[in-house]
Formats: C-alpha cells, sequence, structure tokens
C-alpha cells in the first residue's frame, strides 16, 4: 500500500458517508488534517513514487506488492538500516533501473549506481515520505519530500557530479586562461606541452600553470603598453583583466589560490542545481549505514582553496569530487 492508498484510506474512513470527494468544503478540510498529519502539501501528491521503480523493485524482489518500511528514518540524519528493512535494502543495493525503453530486467545506465533503488524504497515506502528518481539533466539521483539526494556508494571514494557544459559563465573564463596559456605557450614554444588542456578536460597542474602564465601576462608592463596601440593585445587584456575582476582576485594572488577559486565557482553553480542547496550527499553501504552530508551555499564558500584543489577533478567536461574529504 502506497502513501496515496493510506490516504485515501483514511479520508474515507473520516468521511461520515465513506465517499471521499474534493469539491465538498466539509471533505475537503478532512482531507487537509488528513496531509498535515502525514507532512505532506498537497501539491506533492502529484509526484508521489516512481512508476519505473517501482517495476523494478518489484521485479528484483519477485513480488506483486512492494512492502512498506517498519522503521522511522529520517531524512539527513547518519542511521543504520535495521531489521527486516535492512534484508530488503540490501536486496535492492546493487540494483538498477533499466535504460530508456529497454525492459525491466535489463541492465541499467550507467547514471545510476549502488544504493539509489534501496533508498527511493527507505523514503517513498516509509509512512509520511515520498521519492522520485530524478537522474539526467543535470539533477540529483532522488528528489525525498522535496530535497534533493545524490547518493554515493561506500565503496568509492569519488562521485561524479556530472556535466558543467552549460555553465556558460565559468566556462568563458576558462577559456579565456587556457586560451591565453595556449597562446604563450606556443609563441615560448614550452616544453611538455604536446597534450592541450581545455575548459572541460584539464589537470591540477594544467589549471595552475595556466594561472601562472596570465599572472606573468598580466604584470608585464611592456605588454601592457603596447595594448594602447595594437587592438589585438588589448582585446586580450581586456578578457585577462575581466577574468581576475570576477574571480575577486588581488594583484598579488598566487596561481594555486586563483585556481581553487575558479574551481569553487564552478562547485558552486554546479552544487546548486545537484543535489541543490539544502541537499544532501548520502553515503550509503550495502549493510545499511547511512551518511549524509548536506550541501549548503555557506559551507561550500568556506572551502579552503588547497582543498578544492585536492578533491575536484574535471574530466571530459565532468566534475568529480572526493565529497569526504572536499566537505567534512
Amino acid at each position: 500500500m502506497t502513501v496515496i492508498d493510506k490516504i485515501l484510506n483514511e479520508w474515507s474512513f473520516r468521511c461520515h458517508d465513506g465517499i471521499v470527494d474534493i469539491n465538498n468544503p466539509d471533505k475537503k478540510i478532512i482531507l487537509d488534517e488528513i496531509l498535515k498529519e502525514f507532512n505532506i502539501d498537497e501539491t506533492n501528491l502529484i509526484n508521489e513514487g516512481d512508476e519505473t521503480y517501482d517495476k523494478v523493485i518489484k521485479n528484483a524482489l519477485k513480488i506483486e506488492e512492494i512492502p512498506q518500511v517498519q522503521d522511522s528514518y529520517e531524512l539527513g540524519k547518519d542511521t543504520n538500516v535495521n531489521g527486516e528493512d535492512a534484508k530488503i535494502f540490501k536486496a535492492l543495493y546493487s540494483v538498477i533501473p533499466p535504460k530508456k525503453g529497454k525492459e525491466i530486467d535489463t541492465a541499467g545506465s550507467k547514471g545510476t549506481g549502488n544504493g539509489e533503488i534501496s533508498m527511493y524504497w527507505l523514503f517513498n515506502y516509509q509512512p509520511g515520505h515520498t521519492a522520485q528518481g530524478t537522474q539526467g539533466g543535470g539533477k540529483p539521483d532522488l528528489n525525498i519530500d522535496g530535497v534533493g539526494v545524490e547518493v554515493k556508494a561506500y565503496d568509492s571514494s569519488r562521485i561524479t557530479l556530472g556535466r558543467f557544459a552549460s555553465d556558460k559563465a565559468n566556462i568563458n573564463l576558462l577559456n579565456t586562461l587556457f586560451g591565453l596559456d595556449a597562446l604563450v605557450s606556443t609563441i615560448d614554444k614550452t616544453e611538455g606541452k604536446d597534450k592541450k588542456a581545455s575548459s572541460l578536460n584539464f589537470s591540477r597542474s594544467d589549471i595552475s600553470r595556466a594561472f601562472n602564465t596570465l599572472q606573468d601576462f598580466s604584470g608585464n608592463a611592456d605588454l601592457r603598453e603596447l595594448a594602447t596601440k595594437y587592438p589585438l593585445i588589448n582585446s586580450i587584456y581586456s578578457k585577462v583583466d575581466d577574468l581576475i575582476q570576477q574571480l575577486g582576485l588581488q594583484s598579488n594572488f598566487t596561481a594555486a589560490d586563483a585556481a581553487g577559486t575558479l574551481l569553487k565557482r564552478i562547485l558552486i553553480t554546479k552544487f546548486k542545481e545537484k543535489p541543490g542547496f539544502g541537499g544532501y550527499i548520502v553515503n550509503i553501504s550495502e549493510n545499511g549505514d547511512l551518511k549524509y552530508t548536506q550541501i549548503t551555499e555557506d559551507k561550500v564558500r568556506k572551502i579552503d582553496n588547497e582543498k578544492v584543489l585536492e578533491n575536484t577533478f574535471i574530466n571530459q567536461g565532468s566534475i568529480i569530487i572526493n565529497p569526504e574529504e572536499l566537505l567534512k
């Protein structure tokens, strides 16, 4: 029995004639009271559950009706799933949804990993809670009670937040940074740079070196003098100065600090949508250990730039982080 089934049964029971009617003012008052008891906003009812996930669970467990969660678990509170709940949680831990348009019992997509179906079941089939799978398009893995939740398995130290190619503002800054670096290295014939870094694929050493180049270029008085005579050089300096201004860098900035600042901007933009500020990254084990980290803009802004550099990676346009080290 789903949460909606329970609400409808309770609503029918409390109506004097057993008939529910949303257009009856007296009966609508009864429904409002029940929703309040279940801690559910009326608009959330249309989003209750996820048909594909439900089918996957039924197929995996070989059942017709999905069992209800027996114990009580609070979103955001570290806990351990126990009793009969732990058995179902473990059985669903490695289960993943199929690719779009494929049969339920086929292999799942790379976008879904261990623990997501377990987490969905734990909250969607617990009274007073709702959950949906929301993968794709930069969204978090799950939406639980209106809050974004990104799931990470204990057996992996890193988590992929997804691609950031739509982050045009920061992509433009990276293009300026690596464009200047490529130009200068070509003129100087810098050794060891056969593999060019780009805005969507770079290492810590790449971005640090690029900021060293930018700092040298920015502080070159002779070139700045030439910029007054040559429009091309002046255009380059305009972009460089704009990058420095947008990052709020002081004249004596270090390459590491500047690199950390830019990566942090990228993280803030990504975290805003996945899992969303106020949402969670939850670390899940097969045995039902749940460890939450809440994501807030203030927390991300306070991360030390060196820690950002050590625990943030850009590969083929995707942001990869080590959340335990980055956010602790």
